[in-house]
């Protein structure tokens, strides 16, 4: 089912223009017009007009739990710093998924804690999904000198918030303009997990560009942070643009919710470690096939696959599958599958403020605090 998955959204990615216009020649899928709709909308569009055919990659990472059962304990275990008994199996999860179109291109997953278990160890496993020209966009814990030494052995750039550990203004630093400027790192002691080898073959330094970003919200108090890029033509690849890049990388936490919100993906109910690795990749590729669907449906309406709800086309194809199977295909069901995906636009309502609060109060049970069967034995010596 992984290769089914990976299949769907690289053949769906190179059968989509990024521009607007198929490799042909021919109209492809048109962006949305309207911009100030949605995030987005207005996000894909500013990135895609400069990309020039570049895929732009969005990593990140997730957990996910398990039955508990002792198998999976012992392949996934639960958070160490739980005791024993009272935990449930932990996967740990890095993704890459297309800015366009949401597509899921790969997924790396393994136990939550242990050595070789951090998101930067399982980025290293999806290296071999970028391509030259890809532009890959990711948070601050990932933005190490080794990552993004890979990335540009491979010819891919980085758009990352800088490490915090990183100085965001450091002394030799050349000023390119208001908000950015040029640094060179320079390589730091080799790491454990890096063989002698491989280190020899690592760049001595790195060239990148620092930009500041500066966030306005009313209500909020102004913030800044600086993004970290290997895009230092700053004639070339402007400053807002990078920045553009950068505010999309919100786009993945939504695909994420979609993930395990929207497919219950959150939990897998598999009892053995075989089985979870089964339905983890069965809920994936139920993802890009939805995915799939809704870029089908754009490609003809000229809609922009981000401002289309995942969560309509989900619940419309769980329904038309039960009624191809009863009344079978129909002219009908087929147009339906085409319209409703795009019958709800997406909105991200900037700006606004909502307390994160429930009005009505679940019944809520005592939580386990004890292993399961010291409870028992509890039980029977107080019967």
């Amino acid at each position: 089912m992984r290769d089914i998955t990976r299949q769907i959204a690289h053949d769906a990615e190179a059968g989509v223009s990024h521009t607007g216009v198929s490799h042909t020649g021919v109209s492809h899928t048109v962006v949305d017009e309207d911009p100030d709709v949605n995030l987005s909308s207005r996000v894909v569009k500013e990135v895609r007009v400069h990309a020039n055919g570049r895929r732009v990659l969005l990593l990140d990472g997730f957990t996910i739990t398990a039955e508990d059962t002792p198998e999976n304990q012992d392949e996934y275990p639960q958070n160490p710093v739980q005791k024993a008994g009272l935990g449930f199996p932990i996967l740990r999860c890095v993704t890459l998924i297309s800015l366009y179109t949401g597509l899921l291109f790969d997924v790396a997953y393994g136990p939550y804690s242990g050595k070789e278990t951090g998101e930067t160890a399982l980025m290293r496993q999806l290296l071999n999904v970028l391509r030259p020209s890809d532009i890959l966009v990711a948070d601050c814990y990932l933005c190490t000198y080794w990552l993004i030494a890979a990335c540009r052995q491979r010819g891919v750039h980085i758009v990352m918030k800088n490490h915090h550990k990183r100085e965001d203004n450091p002394a030799d630093a050349i000023r390119l303009r208001e908000g950015e400027r040029l640094v060179t790192w320079t390589f730091p002691a080799r790491p454990s997990w890096m063989s002698k080898e491989e280190y020899k073959q690592q760049p001595a330094t790195l060239e990148l560009r620092l930009i500041d970003v500066n966030v306005h919200r009313n209500g909020f108090r102004p913030s800044q942070f600086t993004v970290t890029t290997t895009m230092t033509d700053d004639e070339q690849y402007s400053g807002n643009w990078i920045r553009s890049i950068y505010e999309s990388r919100w786009l993945v936490e939504l695909d994420i919710r979609s993930i395990k919100c929207s497919l219950n993906m959150d939990i897998l109910r598999a009892k053995t470690p075989a089985m979870v690795r089964t339905e983890l990749w069965s809920c994936l590729l139920a993802y890009n096939l939805i995915r799939l669907k809704m870029l089908q449906s754009c490609a003809v309406s000229g809609r922009d696959p981000r401002s289309v709800s995942f969560t309509t086309t989900m619940q419309l194809l769980a329904t038309n599958w039960l009624l191809c199977a009863v009344v079978g295909v129909t002219s009908e069901l087929a147009t339906l599958a085409q319209e409703v995906p795009i019958s709800q636009r997406v909105g991200q309502r900037d700006g606004r403020t909502e307390p994160r609060v429930n009005k009505r109060r679940p019944k809520v049970l005592a939580l386990m605090q004890k292993p399961r069967h010291q409870l028992r034995k509890e039980l029977k010596a107080a019967a």
